[in-house]
């Protein structure tokens, strides 16, 4: 009986990270002080960083947009490992998370697609918005608003919720910090 419950507990709890969309996006924040991710930690919490990374002309780069203030700096990773060896392709299901701390619960990655859209349209381009100071994003689309501070629960009381992945940091491969999310 023990093993039936623990079964049970343990698929609920892991329904609760995305495994639909592949994510691996890894960041090196001691590279990179000057970027707002380098800024999203636990002691940091309500704040969010949108992060999209797009190739041109051979080199990765970061486009980062805090929940408060404007946008950064594109970021070129201009390293060998961060440009060629890693591969920036795979961040959820259209290529856009939201990286932060909640107020509550901690450390979180959301998709920064909306779930509602995803699971009724035949895109994957339904790019969330900040709204309500960056407390809230909005789908444009469809209108619905997820909390950020309250595990990406639709504020409007549906039982929609952001994809969710894991957050992970730890040190990378020259000894200094990153961030990590995936599925």
């Amino acid at each position: 009986m023990l093993a039936v419950v623990l079964l049970f507990t343990s698929c609920d709890a892991e329904q609760q990270y995305n495994s639909h969309y592949p994510c691996n996006f890894i960041f090196y924040t001691q590279h990179h002080p000057e970027s707002s991710l380098s800024k999203v930690n636990e002691t940091n919490p309500g704040f969010f960083v949108a992060v999209e990374v797009k190739r041109f002309n051979g080199i990765n780069t970061v486009y980062c947009t805090p929940n408060i203030g404007d946008a950064d700096a594109p970021l070129r990773l201009t390293n060998e490992v961060e440009n060629n060896r890693l591969s920036y392709t795979d961040m959820g299901a259209g290529g856009r998370l939201i990286i932060g701390c909640t107020t509550l619960n901690g450390l979180r990655a959301y998709d920064g697609m909306c779930p509602v859209c995803l699971e009724n349209g035949s895109s994957t381009n339904y790019p969330l918005q900040f709204i309500d100071n960056g407390k809230n994003v909005k789908c444009s689309r469809c209108s619905t608003v997820f909390s950020l501070n309250n595990d990406g629960i639709s504020i409007e009381g549906s039982q929609s919720r952001l994809l969710q992945y894991h957050f992970l940091t730890g040190l990378g491969y020259d000894q200094t910090q990153i961030i990590r999310i995936t599925n």
